[in-house]
């Protein structure tokens, strides 16, 4: 059906693993019409005798795109076959996005996620969907750490063993794995084992991995006790002031925080734990803390950090726009960063003299002195050991300063 432009859209159909069989009678008559049929191998593989022109879509993905877009504006009828719903994890976002949502049509097939739960009989409402599938691993570590019930697209490269293997080093207890693999064909298989199991097994590269863990298992925590990371020469922001430190900072699940003076990392690793579709950059000039900061992440898998070797503000620039800031650190530069960095922004204080900077700049902001003691053994019993005390900075953004008034 053309557009009221007189465009005919491209059309996306989803396949199973059952390929042309598993299609409606006008699916299949929409197919024949084609003369241009584009997809993977596999795809195009299911349809050997048609006589259309074949665009295979490989790795090199903006190509196709660009061939398809050029048979599309020549008049010629495109059909794109992708596997299961083009529109999770697959080509039918990548041509929605290039070719405008008036020139794609979609026709999903069953996701192979859905298919995956089905096989199981377990519901997947509230499950988490992750894909690992030409993507790094580490991206996805954060949301597949927070969630109860979760669904991986793997690969050839990230395997379910291999993903297993990096998220126990993450720190995911042992719990209920189970791989689906070829589904919806005559060979499909499903494999139930463990998450510390998964290592030792081989899979088909066609599958699709399935985390179920104990109801109490999945939690989102802040304020770890210091001893879960790696300082230098003890400079770690502690846990209790972590904690608070990250209470008002109002993190988005899926936003940008910039930590500037990241030191060992410890907040912006804890932050990436709460942000699990978000990102959080941590900017860090001291070479030892750098190094650091890398090894926190990497050992509790914190693949939404990216660390930014330099000074602020300067190595602020061509960073994301930011939801929230946090100022651990300023090398001795804080009146040049109150002056480039636009609030919302929390900053922590330990000298007199940097409190009264911030108040000038920006009088209305919220302060609170925190004074942590924490129990420690002596003879015949305990007693309390006072930390140093800090300053918590809470500068919100204009709207919010307008809406509290």
């Amino acid at each position: 059906m053309a557009d009221a432009g007189g465009t005919v859209p491209v059309i996306v159909v989803g396949l199973s693993d059952g390929g042309a069989g598993s299609l409606s009678p006008a699916t299949l008559a929409l197919i024949r019409e084609a003369t241009v049929l584009a997809g993977g191998r596999r795809q195009l593989g299911f349809f050997a005798d048609h006589k259309a022109r074949r665009i295979e879509i490989g790795a090199a993905a903006g190509e196709s795109v660009a061939a398809i877009r050029d048979a599309m504006d020549k008049g010629e009828r495109v059909v794109v076959l992708a596997s299961g719903d083009p529109l999770l994890f697959g080509i039918g976002h990548t041509l929605v996005s290039a070719l405008g949502t008036g020139q794609v049509r979609v026709l999903p097939g069953p996701s192979s996620v859905q298919l995956a739960f089905a096989a199981i009989g377990e519901p997947w409402h509230e499950a988490v969907v992750l894909s690992a599938h030409g993507r790094p691993i580490e991206e996805l570590l954060p949301a597949a750490l927070s969630g109860r019930t979760v669904a991986i697209l793997t690969d050839s490269q990230s395997t379910p063993g291999v993903i297993a293997a990096r998220l126990r080093d993450a720190g995911m207890e042992d719990c209920r794995a189970v791989v689906c693999e070829r589904l919806g064909g005559t060979r499909q298989r499903v494999v139930e084992s463990s998450l510390w199991q998964l290592p030792e097994e081989r899979f088909d590269p066609l599958n699709v991995l399935l985390l179920l863990r104990d109801q109490t298992a999945a939690r989102l925590t802040f304020g770890l006790p210091d001893d879960r990371f790696e300082s230098v020469r003890g400079q770690i922001t502690k846990a209790e002031v972590r904690a608070v430190t990250l209470s008002k900072l109002r993190l988005a699940p899926d936003g940008v925080l910039w930590d500037v003076g990241a030191g060992s990392g410890a907040l912006a690793v804890e932050a990436a734990r709460l942000m699990p579709r978000g990102h959080v950059f941590a900017i860090e000039r001291d070479p030892e803390q750098l190094a650091c900061i890398e090894r926190n992440c990497k050992r509790h898998g914190a693949g939404n950090v990216t660390i930014v070797a330099g000074q602020a503000p300067e190595a602020l620039a061509g960073l994301p726009a930011p939801s929230s800031v946090f100022l651990g650190g300023s090398g001795g530069r804080l009146a040049e960063l109150l002056d480039a960095i636009d609030p919302p922004l929390v900053a922590n204080l330990a000298l007199l003299e940097h409190l009264g900077l911030l108040l000038d700049r920006h009088p209305t902001a919220e302060v609170v002195q925190l004074n942590v003691a924490r129990a420690k053994a002596m003879d015949g019993g305990r007693r309390l050991s006072a930390l140093n005390p800090v300053w918590i900075a809470v500068v919100p953004a204009a709207v919010d300063s307008a809406m509290n008034r």
